[in-house]
């Protein structure tokens, strides 16, 4: 991680910390997702709804596997494995609280968009083409709504947002500056379920889109 790799270096935060949240100012549902792929591709509101039903299944199939998927101009899904049950303060009640921790996989094999989308229209029964086209149009509407100042939650896969990260100064154990980091943005996003969760961090194209490389 980015703490083990600066060991030998305290952070200190000057400015707060992140506060980067998954609030926007309005959200786009699955309903209206599928609607929208529909309209720019022509599929049917049946076939945008089996597309992007069979992205979900397809997603988890893939995190469970403990396979990464990465989509080309967008980003990358890594898988997530229990790191078991921790022990932690619960503020509303002022005891102990036990909750399943999790990590990301190390070094997952990484599913390519090409096979991603075969394996996922198969699921569907589309065409690839069709499915292809569903996917581009998928993508392109998560970033514009993002670039807008809203948020996309899709059912049964995760919310997609983008949050402030506050500025950060980092300083050496003798007290000198190593790194200032301005504020800046940056797309957050929480998957949904209980079990094989992913993270998703996305690339740099889809970054300056929405203006925070």
């Amino acid at each position: 991680t980015g703490e083990t790799s600066m060991n030998k270096v305290l952070l200190m935060v000057m400015s707060g910390v992140i506060t980067a949240s998954m609030s926007s100012s309005w959200a786009m549902s699955q309903s209206e997702m599928e609607d929208a792929v529909a309209a720019q591709t022509g599929l049917s509101k049946t076939q945008s709804h089996s597309a992007l039903d069979a992205f979900e299944k397809q997603l988890k199939e893939e995190m469970g596997a403990k396979r990464a998927v990465k989509l080309d101009g967008f980003g990358q899904y890594n898988p997530r494995q229990s790191a078991g049950i921790r022990t932690g303060y619960n503020p509303r009640t002022g005891g102990q609280l036990q909750y399943e921790s999790w990590k990301l996989v190390k070094k997952p094999e990484v599913v390519d968009e090409a096979t991603f989308n075969a394996r996922a229209a198969a699921r569907a029964g589309m065409s690839v083409e069709d499915y292809d086209k569903a996917v581009e149009a998928y993508k392109g509407k998560v970033a514009s709504t993002l670039r807008k100042g809203g948020s996309v939650a899709m059912h049964g896969e995760g919310t997609y947002a983008v949050g402030r990260v506050a500025a950060r100064t980092y300083y050496r154990k003798d007290g000198s500056i190593s790194k200032v980091v301005p504020a800046h943005k940056k797309v957050r996003y929480s998957g949904y379920g209980d079990s094989n969760r992913q993270q998703f961090k996305a690339d740099q194209e889809l970054s300056c889109k929405l203006g925070t490389c």
